[in-house]
């Protein structure tokens, strides 16, 4: 597979629901999960292709042929990783100190992700107290509604604010050439439209401010992104993406896992039409940073229908092989 990872700049607020309650408008998570990158993608598709273009798409992430990753926060020139879930051997020599400041990350540089690993292995502290973990703020900001036209209500909005030199970045596995064009394509329009909730109201809009061909590493930090998401046969595989086994690779998989689940819900409104929104069926995945020690292929999974025409939630995961 080649790979690449796509350094998203955003220059607008961005509103990425933390879950499908109603109180999910007054908050707003600091990234975006596969499945919302996959969703964004298909109507973008659906814009530009009509439903030849959401095939095309469901096709290949079907086959294998385009996998994707969760968004995952940059700074300057560093690429940031989710704080792997693990349960390491008991070292009561550990300080207090170190622990609290490991609990307080979620957000590692992939330069000290094997540094992270050793302190797993070992028992010697992992320095976390140097680990930047602010790339965003959210705030809340008042809207204006107008129910039937007339009088105006006020309400809130929870929206993320990154910071000038910060962003979000997520990474595409894929077969060819053909298709890199094709999720560049379609990216760079999403850009322009925005990503996550209330883009109606300007929200979630970016530019791709750079495409680092992993294949093609140039550096420490990318030789070793790229020697990882090739490593299948490593005995911990760190997911990169909030997902799920398929059914029947649920009983092998769970017991050979660390891992946290995820809420995923949503909505679905039919294109081009103001009709009333539909829930889409929730599921429970497993979150990015969930580690294990063999890989599995996920689904897409079937959430809904419009018309005639299923609705999909994307669970396909892309891994990292860490010795």
């Amino acid at each position: 597979m080649n790979y690449s990872l796509f350094k998203l700049k955003f220059h607008t607020a961005a509103h990425f629901g933390l879950s499908d309650s109603a109180l999910s408008l007054y908050t707003s998570g600091e990234y975006f999960c596969a499945d919302t990158l996959f969703s964004a993608l298909c109507h973008t598709a659906l814009s530009l292709y009509g439903t030849d273009g959401v095939q095309k798409l469901c096709e290949q992430v079907q086959r294998d042929e385009l996998l994707l990753s969760d968004s995952f926060p940059w700074k300057d020139e560093d690429f940031y990783l989710p704080k792997p879930v693990l349960i390491g051997n008991e070292h009561s020599d550990i300080p207090e100190h170190s622990r609290k400041e490991m609990k307080r990350v979620k957000w590692i540089p992939v330069h000290a992700y094997p540094s992270f690993f050793a302190s797993i292995d070992t028992g010697v502290p992992f320095d976390a107290k140097g680990i930047d973990q602010s790339f965003s703020q959210c705030v809340e900001t008042t809207k204006i509604a107008y129910p039937n036209g007339t009088q105006s209500t006020p309400y809130q909005v929870g929206v993320t604010y990154f910071y000038p030199d910060a962003g979000l970045y997520f990474i595409a596995a894929y077969k060819d050439d053909e298709q890199e064009m094709w999720i560049r394509t379609l990216l760079d329009a999403l850009g322009l439209s925005g990503i996550g909730g209330k883009i109606s109201s300007g929200y979630g809009k970016f530019w791709v401010e750079d495409q680092i061909y992993l294949n093609e590493y140039f550096d420490e930090q990318t030789q070793w992104l790229y020697e990882a998401l090739s490593n299948s046969d490593a005995g911990r595989q760190v997911l990169l993406t909030a997902s799920l086994p398929k059914e029947d690779e649920m009983e092998s998989i769970v017991p050979k896992m660390y891992y946290q689940l995820i809420r995923r819900g949503g909505f679905i409104r039919p294109e081009g039409t103001s009709a009333s929104m539909h829930k889409k069926r929730t599921q429970y995945f497993f979150a990015a940073g969930s580690v294990s020690s063999v890989q599995y292929r996920g689904a897409l999974h079937e959430v809904g229908r419009i018309s005639d025409h299923a609705v999909y939630r994307y669970g396909k995961p892309l891994f990292l092989g860490v010795l």
